[in-house]
């Protein structure tokens, strides 16, 4: 991969980035070249207000075990924030990506992301956080064994999850979602899921750089008479005040991820690095 970027500050708040690329993949399969066009903006407001956005246009050329290659793709990603007040924020995102035949005009993939929330961070206090939000993920793609068949799936999602550090050395966090997902293609009936994912999780503040966590997690979903359940445990280094780095290991085969299919098991040790903002 080679490439360039500058960015351009217009004033305090306003930030524009531009940027190209050129790479190169080679693998048993297929052989591609892509062509990108990266433009962004930054803009944070003394206000309350923040945005940012990136947009990409690609071009890859190349071969494939199946044919030749020649697809054209644009992706923008978006976010919002906006302080309703210090202690409440709204927050908002959308992505959207696009492919298709540079020849024949075919629609080959498309995806669309629109997700709203609010969070709620007391300035005066750090005892109590929590984040709500609402998504909608739309999905339409060609099947792999026949291109003729377009797979569409629409999924909504909604969850809250808190924290609440209830005594000097205990926090409880909580994770509540559900999601409702619906697929349909040309040849098969749609059907639709209903899926639950709860999380329990109890935080132990050993000191004031180590806690150890012991968490509960449980997935149903009622169409498919299935309901998994199990433990995970953590221990976790507080490196900075913004950054926590954690070793453990997760007893069940399913992810905390709201928005994750499960279609493949995360049971083993980890390793997370998170960021606190």
């Amino acid at each position: 991969l080679v490439g360039a970027r500058t960015s351009w500050a217009l004033t305090d708040s306003l930030t524009l980035r531009f940027a190209s690329e050129r790479s190169v993949v080679d693998s048993n399969t297929n052989e591609t070249d892509r062509y990108a066009v990266i433009f962004g903006a930054a803009f944070n407001h003394k206000s309350g207000i923040k945005f940012s956005t990136r947009n990409e246009q690609r071009r890859d050329s190349g071969s494939l075990s199946a044919g030749a290659l020649t697809i054209n793709q644009f992706v923008t990603s978006n976010k919002l924030e906006l302080k309703l007040n210090p202690d409440y924020t709204l927050l908002g995102k959308f992505r959207y990506s696009k492919s298709e035949d540079r020849l024949s005009k075919d629609l080959v993939q498309r995806f669309k992301e629109q997700s709203l929330g609010i969070a709620y961070r007391p300035v005066n206090h750090d005892t109590f956080n929590l984040l709500s939000r609402i998504t909608r993920i739309s999905e339409l793609d060609r099947d792999a064994l026949d291109s003729s068949i377009l797979l569409g799936q629409q999924s909504d999602v909604f969850s809250v999850e808190w924290s609440w550090d209830f005594s000097r050395h205990f926090e409880w966090v909580d994770k509540q979602a559900v999601r409702f997902k619906e697929q349909d293609n040309s040849l098969d009936p749609d059907y639709k899921t209903r899926t639950w994912l709860s999380i329990h999780r109890l935080n132990y503040h050993i000191t004031r750089k180590f806690d150890l966590g012991i968490e509960f997690r449980q997935l149903k979903q009622r169409e498919a008479d299935d309901n998994r359940r199990g433990w995970l445990a953590e221990l976790a280094w507080r490196a900075t005040a913004n950054l926590r780095f954690g070793v453990g290991y997760n007893f069940t085969e399913f992810s905390d991820n709201e928005f994750s299919d499960n279609d493949y098991s995360v049971q083993g040790a980890f390793i997370r690095l998170q960021a606190i903002y």
